[in-house]
């Protein structure tokens, strides 16, 4: 999707490296205040018929990845972080237990992909700030999607969390625990570094269509993300949202984010800066989200609805489709093959919607009113504590 379909800018939310104002508590002037960041998914109640068929993985794959923490896929395979480890594989090797395991040192961080759209797979990208046993160097693993394994390394200076691979080959890093972002060249070397004003916890490349990707991190703690301008050794940055969930790169120059205590899906591009476009209403505690190439809508869960609702972007203002039932407390979902996949906090299970009910939901007209599923109206244009910045 180019940027040109997002339709009007709302606001320029920064020009440079900068600090918001009012991160953490906020004060509304009337002795209240409004909390921004640490956003945490809200309890479920008890699922009624939800969608899909769920198994337990075999082998050693549960007891290897341990409680879900997140999932990202390359549109075929998928990569499962769990508390004490990782498993890649397709949903048929996720399911007889022949897919890749390997535990991991509890400081790793969550696992990012990239897709080579000339491959038809992808990189999965994980960084560990001293190795995966926890007795190594920083070192971030480049993960094969169709012959996982963790033999491609590159090793940098700084204990590193989060990474991320550009299609030109070149590793960025960056850490929940130190504000240096390290960029590496496709040969491993060529090193340099990055200083932002804010630690990260989570890092995505944005696919730019004849151009290089962009790069975005987000504090959740402040509910902040940044534009990292590798060119300019710099970074802009803006507000993401009053709770920051999740993001995903979601085309050409786009990114999507879930706003878990505003309950919204936020729609940004990257370039030339990153700008907040678009925001719409959805489900209460939204937190996975994915976009979905082939049926060009962000696929949005909510913890507090047990749903999973999809939008398109189209034209510039997020506009529901079809909604699925989703089983409870689901803190990741994925697409693989044309099915969503899911999985919950308090549960082993994998749940798999089948393509055929996620193209039926895909293909419903969208709402009369033409927003989301929550009593609140889109907000092409919202000037609100999500566009308050200072330079």
């Amino acid at each position: 999707m180019k940027k040109r379909a997002l339709g009007t800018t709302i606001a320029l939310l920064s020009l440079a490296a900068g600090t918001l104002v009012g991160c953490g508590q906020q004060d509304t002037g009337d002795g209240e205040s409004i909390q921004y960041g640490s956003a945490t998914p809200a309890d479920s109640p008890a699922a009624d018929h939800p969608a899909g068929t769920g198994f337990t993985p075999g082998g050693d794959v549960a007891g290897t990845v341990g409680g879900y923490r997140t999932m990202v896929s390359d549109g075929h395979r998928l990569a499962l972080r769990g508390e004490t480890g990782l498993a890649v594989g397709s949903v048929g090797q996720l399911e007889d237990g022949s897919a890749f395991t390997t535990r991991l040192d509890k400081a790793c961080g969550d696992v990012s992909a990239t897709v080579d759209p000339a491959r038809q797979a992808g990189t999965f990208v994980l960084a560990c700030p001293a190795g995966a046993d926890g007795a190594g160097e920083p070192t971030v693993y480049l993960i094969d999607a169709k012959e996982p394994s963790l033999d491609r390394t590159v090793t940098v200076d700084h204990p590193v969390t989060n990474a991320a691979v550009l299609t030109d080959g070149r590793v960025v890093a960056t850490s929940r625990d130190d504000s240096t972002v390290t960029v590496t060249g496709a040969d491993g070397r060529d090193t340099r570094e990055i200083k932002l004003d804010d630690n990260s916890d989570r890092l995505i490349a944005v696919p730019v269509d004849g151009g290089t990707d962009g790069v975005v991190s987000a504090n959740r703690k402040l509910s902040k993300i940044a534009g990292i301008s590798l060119p300019q050794s710099d970074a802009a940055y803006l507000r993401g949202g009053r709770g920051f969930a999740d993001m995903r790169p979601a085309g050409d120059q786009t990114f999507i984010v879930t706003d878990a205590l505003e309950n919204e899906l936020m729609v940004f591009t990257i370039d030339p800066v990153v700008r907040l476009h678009q925001t719409a209403p959805v489900d209460p505690s939204p937190w996975g989200l994915f976009w979905d190439a082939d049926h060009q809508l962000a696929w949005v869960s909510s913890t507090a609805a047990n749903t999973i609702t999809g939008y398109s972007i189209a034209a510039g203002v997020p506009v529901a489709h079809g909604q699925l039932s989703a089983q409870p407390n689901v803190r990741a979902i994925a697409g693989a093959d044309g099915h969503i996949v899911t999985v919950s906090a308090d549960s082993p299970v994998i749940t798999v919607i089948d393509k055929a009910d996620v193209a039926r939901a895909a293909d419903q007209a969208p709402a009369d009113d033409g927003a989301a599923t929550g009593d609140k109206p889109v907000h092409p244009n919202k000037p609100t504590a999500t566009t308050t910045a200072t330079e």
